[in-house]
Parts: structure tokens; C-alpha cells; sequence
């Protein structure tokens, strides 16, 4: 039975996700991994959500490989089952343009990844992840791991509290343990069928929120026309561009109540 061993493994995690694993990941190597791959039979496993490694046997002459292919740079792209999901809550992604992470291992720490971000060919992209791995810097005696975990998109919230059935000459106030985090109301008209509506609107402004798949903020209530309504709800990451900021997301929450 042949023994294997690993020359690297590489963890890839998302903050937006509850336990941080992405779902449907795959990692796959290109023409020339491959063919590397065959010479030395090398095996590329997912051995955990998220986790992978390249293995060689126990008798690999991995100092003649390294010898012989110095300059070769592993390549391994990188897709999911749901893109459109990855793209939105990746925090190095503009929401107006489609683009990529490219990780490749600092100088300075191998067991880390550097992720950077590359924008795309609308038309030919045909990967979310580029992993590029120095052939110099793997090998059976010392095998890194590396980890990279993406952080989730942050964004700006915009709550308009908008009276229906409540009586809301009192003051209307939000409440919770993040309601610090908001401007004071400012009473504005919407929108409402052929006309308009008056609403409360409690901007976040330079407070910025992480979505999450499990959101764990804002915890907000709101308070009008003396009836306390708790848990407003948190923005999807379906989000909409801050008009003043072309860079940052913007989330608006309408709450009728």
C-alpha cells in the first residue's frame, strides 16, 4: 500500500458563513499542475469543507523536483456552487465590477495567504479563486499549511420606519444595544402607491455593519406611538451602491409598522 504525504495543505474560510465554511468550494489545478502532478504522482484531495492538500509518497525525490522545475508556480482555480452569493458578500468585491482573489503566500509568513483582488473579463471569467503556490516553497519535510479567510462586506444601513397602524406623534427612537450606532431621525417622504408617505429615517453613516449568514448586528428595536417593536431586520446581501460613496455598500430597510 503506498504511503502518502503531504507537500502543503490550504484552508479557505469566509467570515460571511456560520461556521465560516464555504459551501460547494472546489479547487482545481490547471494543465501544467497536472501534468506535474502525473510525473510525480502527486494526489490533490479536499480532505475537509474548505481544507485541501497535495500529497506525494513517502520516497518522493522532491528536491529533484524543486531542482528541475525551480521557476514553476502551482495553479489551482477556485469556484462555488452559488458565485453570485461569494461575489456579493466578499468584502475585496465592488459591486460594480466582477473580478477575482488571487492568493499567493507572503514572504514574510508561509503559513499565511496574501489575497488580493484582480478585476476580471466579464465575458471569459471562469473562476472566483486563483491559488498560486511557489513550487520552492512546499515540500515533505516542513509542509506548510496555508490559511486565507476572506472577510464578509461591510455595510451601510439606512432604516426607514414607516407608521401604518401606530399612532406616531410621540417620538419614534431606535433601541437595542447598536441603536448608538445611528443618527438621530429624520422625518422624510416615500414613495406609497399614487402618492407619498411620511417615514423615519435612521442612517448608519460611517458605522459600518458585517452581513453574515447568521446576522449577529445591528441588534435594533424601535420604539413609536408608545409600542415597542423588538429585532428590525438585518440587510440580505442583496444590496444597493451608497450614492455618495461609489465604493461602499449600501443596504435600505423599510419597516412598516
Amino acid at each position: 500500500m503506498t504511503t502518502y504525504q503531504p507537500l502543503f495543505q490550504l484552508t479557505i474560510q469566509h467570515e460571511y458563513y456560520r461556521d465560516k465554511i464555504i459551501s460547494g468550494l472546489s479547487l482545481t489545478p490547471d494543465q501544467d499542475t497536472q501534468a506535474l502532478m502525473q510525473q510525480n504522482q502527486l494526489l490533490w484531495r479536499e480532505t475537509s469543507p474548505g481544507t485541501f492538500g497535495l500529497y506525494g509518497t513517502a520516497n518522493l525525490d522532491w528536491a529533484s523536483v524543486q531542482q528541475s522545475s525551480s521557476d514553476l508556480v502551482l495553479h489551482f482555480s477556485g469556484n462555488v456552487q452559488v458565485p453570485t452569493t461569494f461575489t456579493v458578500v466578499s468584502a475585496a468585491f465592488s459591486l460594480t465590477e466582477l473580478g477575482y482573489l488571487v492568493l499567493s503566500p507572503n514572504e514574510s509568513n508561509e503559513s499565511q495567504l496574501k489575497v488580493t483582488f484582480e478585476i476580471g473579463d466579464n465575458s471569459s471569467l471562469d473562476r472566483l479563486l486563483d491559488i498560486k503556490v511557489p513550487i520552492s516553497k512546499i515540500g515533505l519535510s516542513n509542509p506548510p499549511h496555508f490559511n486565507a479567510t476572506l472577510k464578509s462586506r461591510t455595510v451601510r444601513c439606512q432604516y426607514y420606519i414607516i407608521p401604518q397602524t401606530i399612532d406616531a406623534t410621540e417620538q419614534v427612537t431606535l433601541t437595542g444595544a447598536d441603536s448608538s450606532a445611528f443618527s438621530d431621525p429624520t422625518e422624510v417622504s416615500i414613495p406609497q402607491g399614487n402618492g407619498e408617505t411620511t417615514a423615519y429615517l435612521f442612517d448608519s453613516e460611517q458605522h459600518l455593519f458585517a452581513l453574515g449568514e447568521i446576522p449577529a448586528a445591528p441588534k435594533l428595536g424601535v420604539s413609536i406611538g408608545g409600542s415597542n417593536i423588538p429585532n428590525l431586520p438585518f440587510p440580505s446581501p442583496t444590496l444597493a451602491m451608497d450614492n455618495t460613496n461609489s465604493s461602499q455598500a449600501l443596504s435600505k430597510i423599510y419597516v412598516y409598522v
